[in-house]
């Protein structure tokens, strides 16, 4: 008799997510193609994956939100400091791997 199915916790949905990083990692350690030889390629390769990962862009993996979460002091020690400041939950999930390469 098989379980029934259930929603997966945060802990297993985090250990999912770092396993995949891992498999990252591995693969862009041992990638030698054409296109990437430097190690900075590799590097770009990497950030350029777990990017579209929490994008979504990954089979089994949903996107993640990505939330700034300052301290609490931060916007009124910025504002006294005469500097920008992030506010709180600001976001900037939108697609971060279609953006890698524009910078």
């Amino acid at each position: 008799m098989s379980d029934e199915p259930r929603a997966i916790t945060s802990d297993e949905l985090r250990d999912m997510l770092l396993d995949h990083f891992h498999e990252l990692a591995r693969y862009w350690a041992d990638v030698n193609s054409e296109h990437h030889k430097t190690t900075q390629s590799k590097i770009e390769g990497f950030v350029h994956s777990v990017l579209a990962t929490l994008d979504g862009c990954s089979p089994g993996l949903p996107c993640f939100d990505l939330v700034a979460k300052p301290h609490e002091d931060d916007k009124q020690y910025c504002k006294d400091n005469g500097e920008n400041w992030i506010e709180d939950e600001t976001r900037i999930s939108d697609m971060l791997h279609e953006h890698w390469h524009r910078k």
